[in-house]
């Protein structure tokens, strides 16, 4: 969980495109108060899933897919936390 506005996960790779402000920075932390721990193998979200929540990758590897109508996956992405 961050510590500090720039302990942000998302705030550091955010900073990397654009300086952030103090405020920014407490806003980005503020918005991410609570980490959730993932197993293995879970789906956080589905195909045409409404009202879903986003997720901010901090450790670990994840990756995002589509199923096909054969039944198989087309990898579509392969999200990776900041560093």
């Amino acid at each position: 969980m961050p510590n500090a506005p720039s302990d942000s996960v998302l705030a550091k790779k955010l900073n990397a495109f654009v300086p952030l402000s103090s405020d920014e920075l407490k806003c980005l932390a503020d918005m991410q108060p609570t980490p959730v721990r993932v197993k293995r193998g879970q789906q956080l979200t589905h195909e045409g899933q409404t009202g879903q929540r986003v997720f901010v990758l901090q450790v670990g590897w994840a990756c995002s897919y589509k199923l096909l109508p054969n039944g198989g996956r087309q990898i579509i992405s392969f999200p990776s936390p900041a560093t």
